[in-house]
């Protein structure tokens, strides 16, 4: 691991034992470049190694072995930092996926949505079909394995804002990932709902865990803010469901924490107008009831929210020289109806 990444990691660490204002004021005013290059956009022009030293390294795990569905692309050692994986492949800008079963049995319960951000709920198993539209792009993108801090058997930083993230993925010599980058890697080729295919299961991912409401009055008091988050804490290790990778080979893409992501074309922001974007999204969903699919991005937050369920991972443009993205011919589509598993 880089020592600019331990250093970043050992600060990250403290977001359990130090209140969060406090940790995030130690990476802020540390020497870390400006915001990340967007994907097309050529890649980092700058990176930055922390001066901090910390006591010891950490160190990751072994790699969980992959499910007989996922495969890593054999171009990924040439074209990708260590830690990780190359996406490649076709991409539908806009997709319908189907619902046949709800979470409950109450359509009114548990408020949710599903991936095409309609008002609904968690879906225990969709239909076997897929609806694609829209002029495709062709990704060739290098993605995280896992969450940051990217090691496996780790947990992953929480109390990270957006800005946090695209600072620390800087400093790394990586960037942000584009929205579309990080649904792809997280459906696969097929367009899953979900990383492990059409059916929810929270066995395979850390997803649907009983909600711990927070206190707000602990968490506003730096003697007791450690504590409770403590209590409101239920990340797994990375990469220790090894149930939950998607067909790349990336793992967690789904639930545990809620990942920062830059979306290119803009959702409704925090305000709810049509005309009021927002740049920054969490994409997976966290540990709780959450949608926790693929393609379903949460635009309410700004760029300096962060709380005891927001991650990231980092994304970066291959180095063998492709671009990240291209829009394939005018007229090209994808098939528009298809079976989503065989």
């Amino acid at each position: 691991m880089r020592s600019g990444s331990a250093a970043l990691f050992a600060v990250i660490g403290l977001a359990l034992a130090a209140p969060a204002g406090l940790m995030w004021k130690r990476l802020s005013s540390s020497s870390l470049p400006g915001p990340p290059p967007r994907a097309g956009e050529g890649g980092p022009t700058s990176t930055s190694t922390s001066t901090a030293t910390p006591a010891s390294a950490p160190t990751a795990d072994p790699e969980p072995p992959l499910p007989s569905y996922a495969s890593v692309d054999p171009r990924t050692a040439k074209a990708c930092l260590a830690g990780m994986i190359l996406i490649d492949g076709d991409y539908c800008p806009a997709v319908a996926h189907f619902c046949e079963e709800w979470v409950g049995d109450d359509p009114t319960a548990a408020p949710g949505f599903d991936v095409a951000g309609r008002p609904g709920r968690r879906c225990r198993r969709y239909k076997n079909l897929l609806v694609c539209e829209g002029r495709p792009s062709h990704l060739h993108v290098c993605i995280d394995r896992y969450e940051y801090p990217n090691l496996a058997g780790s947990p992953p930083a929480t109390m990270t804002s957006y800005r946090d993230a695209a600072r620390a993925c800087a400093a790394e010599g990586k960037r942000l990932c584009e929205s579309d980058e990080w649904m792809f890697a997280c459906e696969g080729p097929r367009t899953w709902p979900y990383p492990y295919g059409i059916e929810r299961s929270p066995s395979a991912c850390n997803i649907d865990r009983p909600r711990r409401a927070p206190n707000p009055e602990a968490l506003a008091r730096p003697a007791d803010v450690s504590l409770e988050l403590e209590r409101l804490d239920q990340r797994v290790p990375s990469g220790s469901r090894p149930g939950c990778a998607s067909p790349f080979g990336v793992f967690d893409l789904s639930g545990n924490v809620a990942e920062w992501v830059h979306e290119r074309r803009g959702r409704p922001g925090a305000g709810g107008s049509e005309t009021q974007l927002s740049d920054t999204a969490l994409a997976g969903g966290d540990w709780d009831r959450a949608p926790a699919t693929c393609r379903r991005l949460d635009a309410s937050h700004g760029a300096d929210h962060a709380s005891y369920a927001t991650g990231f991972r980092c994304c970066a443009d291959a180095l063998d020289g492709v671009r990240a993205r291209r829009l394939l011919s005018e007229g090209a589509r994808l098939s528009s109806r298809r079976p989503l598993v065989p």
